[in-house]
């Protein structure tokens, strides 16, 4: 069952959510689908240098991905000056980490320099991003950073969109759910140097040799504007801009306990799926809470919430670690 019409039953509730975007075109700069390649289909002819390899995507589908061996592959954006946007703009992409700490990409790849903005996992496993200044050096005067508390797995896609608004102020959405950011550095601008951006390597320090990503990359887009959570969900739940062979969720069986209830929900996996992300909606379809709790045991308290009837949409993963999507009603009293 392709994903939209999975999506559509799950959502043949007493109200609509209107969770999609309809203008993932606006202000795009780039798309790569990455189907063997790094053809721009944004329309706008910003092909990139290709010097990655072919691999699966998270459907298992051959050619549909790109991989990077952590030594010398790499994709390189081409010079347009409009590839270095001022704020705000937004990144999108999906990622599969093998092992270790790694750099993702950069919007500028100049050598013992923090300029542009980077992405990368680290040592801990968590996601982090960052901006420079292009002061000269890499610093920490020369970056703000935002890390998350976001722990990313090895082995397993999860998609990104980062949104930029300026070099002290980003937010970054994980499998289309907000995540908490906590800052390090004192850099108050972004800048550029003349370096193009780059898919697969960062250079981090003036004291070692740049950093080459190892893992696999999908459907990278960049835009001049600001993402809203309905492109988030267009993105990660949907089908993006042109792929149809999107992710097929699995929808998972889980108890919600009780119901109704006047304080605490108490959500159990009964088909062994570790908990990634909550959302809670309204009957109007106004999301009301995000949790970000993970476990097969999960409680939340919902005594904040007015009294009333309830969606959640709740994200996992499976032992496969096959992205696996439920939902349900519960009343609040």
């Amino acid at each position: 069952m392709k994903l939209k019409t999975l999506l559509l039953l799950l959502f043949i509730l007493p109200f609509s959510i209107n969770s999609f975007s309809q203008d993932l075109h606006r202000d795009l700069l780039i798309y790569y689908p990455l189907d063997g390649n790094a053809i721009d289909y944004s329309g706008h002819g910003n092909d990139g240098v290709n010097n990655a390899i072919t691999t699966t995507d998270r459907t298992n589908t051959a050619g549909k991905a790109m991989a990077f061996n952590g030594v010398d592959t790499y994709i390189d954006l081409p010079g347009n000056p409009e590839l270095k946007p001022s704020f705000p703009f937004s990144v999108s992409f999906w990622v599969y980490f093998e092992e270790g700490a790694t750099y993702i990409m950069t919007t500028d790849f100049a050598i013992d320099n923090h300029s542009g903005v980077w992405f990368n996992r680290m040592l801990d496993k968590r996601f982090s991003m960052s901006v420079g200044n292009a002061g000269g050096n890499t610093s920490p005067s020369q970056r703000s950073s935002f890390d998350t508390d976001y722990v990313m797995e090895d082995k397993t896609w999860y998609h990104v969109a980062a949104v930029w608004y300026n070099a002290i102020d980003a937010e970054v959405y994980i499998n289309a759910f907000l995540r908490e950011t906590f800052n390090s550095g004192t850099a108050q601008e972004m800048g550029y140097t003349n370096a193009n951006g780059t898919i697969g390597r960062m250079d981090r320090n003036v004291i070692s040799e740049p950093e080459y990503f190892e893992g696999k990359i999908d459907e990278f887009y960049m835009w001049k504007r600001a993402l809203t959570q309905e492109d988030v969900n267009e993105l990660f739940y949907g089908s993006g801009l042109s792929k149809t062979d999107n992710i097929n969720f699995i929808q998972g069986a889980l108890t919600l306990s009780p119901n109704p209830t006047t304080d605490l929900i108490y959500l159990k996996s009964t088909d062994n799926f570790q908990l990634q992300g909550i959302q809670i909606f309204d009957t109007s379809g106004k999301l009301m809470l995000v949790s970000n709790e993970n476990g097969y045991n999960i409680s939340l308290d919902v005594s904040n919430l007015p009294s009333g009837t309830y969606f959640i949409k709740m994200l996992g993963y499976n032992q496969s670690k096959h992205p696996v999507f439920s939902t349900g009603t519960f009343v609040k009293q």
